[in-house]
């Protein structure tokens, strides 16, 4: 059924060192001109490269995880957030919670990285498990980004080396913006949430709006182009810019009945998954999708449970792939009346793009009771794009 990539919602630290041999990278490998600063006063001037041309930072403000692609930062620094010397111990015995302790110690330490941008604004969190490599005259080195670094027995702390900046030559393209702006609700909702989905690195902020829902800010969006999704209590209000690329559009009908076949055959806690509104090519296809669960479930008295996620799907063979997967919300019900909430197409909320010129976007918005048809009747393949054919076929 492919493989399905699912957010992790652990807090992972960053930037650990250590030096081995290095197998030569693929030869696509872009190298930026750079200088690796170690705690230990030494700096390493050539070339670095960081595979996949990503690093991924859980950021502490909005609990998210973001993309910084290489080529946007300018500097990157390393700070200890905490570090302690632990002590060996065991179990007791098998199954015993007893523990015992050896007298041997070891180092721990966890870090805080901050990423800076060319205009001076940074992005601070946790760096995701990544490599880095260095090179120059003198050689290649590698430097491992992790979670955490766990010394050896008999090591202390000042034995722990680290990454303490990586300074790029290049000012760094990259961009932290905002994305703020005002609602005009159809009568009678009420606004729920706010989110921003970065189409271009598969990631989402949370926005923050007021008590009465006409006002919404969106911060520490990094580069990249952003879909906005709007949640009511009746509707969810979106639009999936990659419909409007060269080479892509919504998903009519029979498409999205092909799709629909694979997803139902997915086995989930929810019996129930449709797909309600998609657009895409087989490179790359978002997907609405609405999950539905009766009864079965822990809750004292829930009848009924609506969960509504964006699915990043691709088609490279003959199977669908989820690339990722949003949650947006979920409607609980001790009866089994609530109603399903409308999917409303409007393109006002699609294609937002956040970069070094145009770092803040700011947009006024009036949502409509219906909007465009989530999935059109089926209609030959047109010059735009095939995707009726090629995801489905």
């Amino acid at each position: 059924m492919g493989m399905i990539a699912r957010k992790s919602g652990s807090l992972l630290a960053a930037l650990a060192w250590a030096v081995v041999a290095l197998a030569a990278p693929g030869a696509r490998a872009e190298w930026l001109a750079g200088t690796v600063n170690l705690s230990d006063g030494a700096s390493i001037r050539g070339e670095v490269y960081v595979p996949n041309d990503r690093i991924l930072i859980q950021g502490d403000a909005q609990s998210s995880r973001y993309t910084v692609r290489t080529a946007e930062i300018a500097r990157l620094e390393n700070t200890i957030e905490k570090q302690s010397m632990e002590e060996k111990w065991i179990f007791k015995e098998s199954g015993s919670d007893e523990k015992v302790y050896l007298g041997q110690y070891y180092p721990v330490r966890q870090y805080m990285t901050q990423v800076t941008f060319h205009d001076g604004n940074n992005l601070l969190g946790h760096v995701i498990g990544a490599t880095l490599y260095v090179r120059n005259s003198d050689g290649q080195q590698r430097f491992i980004l992790r979670e955490k670094e766990e010394g050896k027995v008999g090591q202390k702390l000042d034995d722990l080396r680290y990454v303490r900046s990586v300074v790029f030559d290049a000012a760094g393209a990259g961009a932290r913006g905002t994305i703020a702006g005002r609602l005009k609700l159809p009568p009678g909702e009420q606004l729920c949430a706010v989110l921003a989905l970065n189409r271009d690195k598969l990631f989402s902020v949370e926005g923050k709006f007021n008590p009465d829902g006409d006002a919404f800010t969106v911060t520490d969006c990094t580069q990249g182009t952003y879909d906005i999704v709007i949640i009511t209590d009746k509707a969810i209000y979106l639009d999936f810019s990659l419909e409007r690329e060269k080479g892509a559009q919504r998903l009519d009908a029979d498409a999205a009945k092909d799709m629909q076949a694979w997803v139902s055959a997915l086995r989930d806690f929810f019996p129930t998954q449709t797909i309600t509104y998609a657009a895409g090519n087989r490179e790359r296809t978002f997907a609405l999708v609405r999950q539905e669960r009766r009864g079965g479930t822990t809750l004292a008295g829930l009848q009924l449970l609506f969960r509504y996620e964006v699915w990043a799907m691709a088609r490279p063979k003959d199977q669908w792939v989820i690339e990722k997967r949003f949650f947006l919300w979920r409607s609980p019900s001790e009866t089994e009346d609530l109603k399903p909430l409308r999917v409303v197409v409007d393109p006002a909320l699609g294609g937002h793009a956040v970069s070094a010129q145009a770092a803040n976007v700011t947009l006024d918005v009036q949502l409509p009771p219906q909007g465009e048809e989530a999935i059109p009747p089926h209609q030959p393949a047109t010059e735009k794009g095939d995707v009726n054919a090629s995801p489905a076929a």
